[in-house]
């Protein structure tokens, strides 16, 4: 399978849905496109779970490789050069003592012979250029003629095609990762938003349609798949959700079902993060960072989020890991001596979210 960016159908499909204008082309062709996207991924899932050892695509190998693949060559043609170098020089050899033999010639009796008669004999003696002439291959223009009549259209485009990717890059047979396929091209800000724009016409899109968009979403945001539901958390995706769950028409209705499920899945996790359930259980540093997080939420809805910013909303921002730090060095400093270890645990307690400056006048006294 060919998975290259500059003609794989993957990449080059995700490449078209990414590019939609919304203005210029018309609202079926999203709509192919989505469908068609589903049927890759779906195909990718089902190839991957019975290819033995992996589904094999072809990929562009990396610099280092490219370089040593393009020395070997270069060693090769050094090593087949050698032999024709000294040919060649046999050649000049022959050459030299030919003009040496014309110039004893011309001082002996030929000498004398009439201008005309000479330049009639050189003319005679240079064979036609038409006969001496070859193509690239060591073939005749007409042989080369006949040879590309007889080969079919396909056969000619793919040994032009071949001889350009062979100069321009080198590939290699690599294991199919799916889910890091998936999440470079299916996080996409453009390829969300084009989902979110075919999503809102669900009342006159077909039931195939919305199989295709709901299947989409569902391997963006659930957990067994990318788990990656920050990159649909955003304010345009929103309000088509609020749409679809405060539409009563299809609350009863089958083939709406599963497109209904995913929105409520994903508005609950979202109304979690905005409105933090907050226990006796949690102490100041904890109850600050949810809080805090919650804040910044509401100002995240304002943006698309790629891989890497949604990444990082699911993770929290990294508070837990700081949480954890902190108990940690808690615990270690619990038999040291009370009055060190409770100003070392006061500026611990200051770097909580939303907490007062890390120093204070009180500190640097």
């Amino acid at each position: 399978h060919d998975d290259l960016r500059q003609s794989g159908l993957f990449p080059l499909l995700c490449r078209m849905i990414k590019n939609y204008n919304m203005k210029n082309q018309p609202a079926s062709q999203a709509g192919d496109m989505m469908e068609a996207l589903y049927i890759i991924i779906h195909t990718f899932e089902r190839l991957d779970k019975t290819e033995r050892g992996g589904f094999i695509v072809r990929q562009r190998a990396s610099r280092r490789r490219a370089q040593l693949t393009r020395a070997g060559l270069e060693e090769g043609e050094e090593e087949v050069t050698e032999p024709r170098a000294q040919e060649k020089g046999q050649e000049k050899d022959a050459e030299a003592t030919a003009e040496d033999a014309e110039k004893e010639g011309d001082k002996g009796p030929e000498a004398t012979a009439k201008p005309g008669e000479n330049a009639a004999a050189k003319e005679d003696a240079q064979p036609d250029s038409k006969e001496g002439e070859v193509g690239k291959d060591g073939e005749a223009p007409q042989e080369q003629q006949n040879k590309s009549q007889s080969m079919a259209p396909l056969e000619m485009l793919e040994n032009e095609s071949g001889t350009d990717s062979d100069d321009r890059m080198a590939l290699k047979e690599s294991t199919f990762d799916l889910n890091h396929r998936l999440s470079q091209e299916l996080t996409a800000p453009l390829l969300i938003n084009t989902l979110t724009f075919v999503l809102e016409s669900y009342r006159t899109n077909s039931a195939q349609l919305n199989a295709s968009v709901v299947g989409v979403l569902k391997r963006i945001v659930l957990p067994d798949c990318l788990n990656l539901m920050p990159c649909v958390w955003h304010l345009s995706f929103l309000l088509v959700a609020e749409k679809i769950l405060s539409d009563s028409g299809i609350a009863k209705d089958k083939s709406f079902s599963s497109m209904v499920q995913i929105c409520k899945y994903i508005t609950r996790k979202l109304m979690d993060r905005l409105q933090p359930e907050l226990t006796d259980d949690m102490d100041a540093f904890q109850k600050s960072a949810k809080q805090a997080l919650a804040r910044i939420t509401f100002v995240d809805l304002l943006f698309w989020k790629n891989r890497r910013d949604a990444e990082i909303v699911r993770d929290e921002y990294g508070w837990q890991n700081k949480y954890a730090h902190r108990e940690a060095i808690r615990k270690a400093l619990a038999d040291e001596d009370e009055a060190c270890g409770a100003g070392i645990l006061k500026s611990i307690d200051k770097l909580a979210p939303g907490a007062a400056p890390a120093m204070t006048e009180a500190d640097e006294e």
